[in-house]
């Protein structure tokens, strides 16, 4: 299933994460950052960084696609 980068749901949830993304990368460059804060930081962004790439995915096959052999349209 495609994502329409060009509704409302999507450009709400890709705001959030871009907006999540500048915070963690701020709080990331700052000396104050502890070394567990850091690891727990780098997940964060990693994870944000992902659910951005999901439009340009490869789309994956449901488990009723991979079940009974079917292809997607």
């Amino acid at each position: 299933m495609a994502i329409d980068t060009r509704s409302d749901t999507w450009k709400d949830v890709s705001g959030w994460a871009k907006a999540r993304l500048a915070k963690a990368r701020s709080a990331l460059e700052s000396d104050a950052t502890e070394h567990e804060q850091t690891l727990a930081l780098r997940a964060q962004i990693k994870l944000l960084k992902s659910l951005l790439e999901l439009p340009s995915a490869a789309p994956t096959k449901t488990e009723s696609e991979v079940a009974f052999g079917i292809e997607p349209p």
